[in-house]
């Protein structure tokens, strides 16, 4: 009986972080269109490139990585970024 409900509670926590990550990964992508007014196809790349490559900082911002500390990009940081996807 321990390990059925042992079970089930490992189920819901599984559930609820892959719910959050989701959450983050719209954040991102709305956040991508307001901020730096990407079109959408192209913030979904950036957003998957920043979830891929820097997870802890995607997660810290709870997916709102553009806007984060209310400064948007540099030009040079979204040229690198540009760069960086296109290889």
């Amino acid at each position: 009986m321990k390990k059925l409900l042992g079970i089930v509670v490992l189920g819901l926590l599984s559930v609820s972080c892959s719910e959050k990550v989701e959450k983050y990964f719209a954040n991102c992508v709305k956040d991508g269109k307001k901020y730096v007014n990407y079109p959408e196809a192209f913030a979904l790349k950036m957003c998957k490139y920043h979830k891929q490559h820097h997870l802890d900082e995607f997660k810290y911002y709870k997916g709102r990585v553009f806007s984060r500390n209310n400064n948007p990009l540099t030009k040079e940081e979204i040229d690198r970024a540009w760069d960086k996807l296109t290889k």
